[in-house]
């Protein structure tokens, strides 16, 4: 019984192949340089984290402490979040777990003998439970009570965002 042979490429079919595969890597060659001109970054992830329930976090946190969540954002950032007082809908604090201009490694954990986050590089470094003096993303209390943090915030104010069920307050401190 005969066997078929496939289909075979000749000099034409090869040379058309070739070109086409030439084509496509030049223009993904192009966009990435494209990209790469202009400064803009991929960004992966959402600017607001919003899958916290306040209530339940802010019970969370009188019991064990502030909490701290790595890379939240896509990229290199760690916060702290902190939760003073008693209302679920207010005395939110989210912040920069690292001091301005501190190695990577120099992250802010929370003590709870000296009630003050300390700098892993240095023990003699820290910061209130407020995060004074850190770099602080807006918070808002959401009408299903969802906290939603926003890391697109003016760099150079600390902005801290509660609402309650008509009002939004907003308290900007200086550094």
């Amino acid at each position: 019984m005969p066997v078929g042979k496939g289909p075979r490429l000749n000099a034409r079919s090869f040379i058309t192949l070739s070109a086409t595969v030439l084509a496509i890597a030049l223009l993904l060659g192009a966009m990435v340089l494209y990209l790469a001109e202009n400064g803009k970054k991929v960004r992966l992830g959402d600017n607001q984290f919003s899958d916290l329930n306040a209530a339940r976090t802010a019970k969370r946190i009188a019991t064990d402490g502030p909490i701290q969540f790595p890379d939240v954002s896509g990229g290199s950032r760690i916060i702290n979040l902190s939760h003073i007082g008693d209302d679920p809908q207010t005395g939110w604090y989210v912040f920069d777990a690292r001091a301005a201009g501190a190695r990577k490694e120099c992250v802010l954990d929370w003590n709870r003998e000296r009630a003050a986050f300390v700098d892993r590089c240095d023990a003699k470094s820290t910061f209130a439970i407020d995060g004074a003096g850190l770099h602080h993303y807006a918070l808002l209390v959401d009408d299903k009570g969802r906290l939603v943090i926003d890391f697109n915030v003016d760099p150079l104010t600390t902005t801290t965002v509660v609402r309650t069920t008509t009002t939004i307050t907003t308290t900007t401190l200086k550094k």
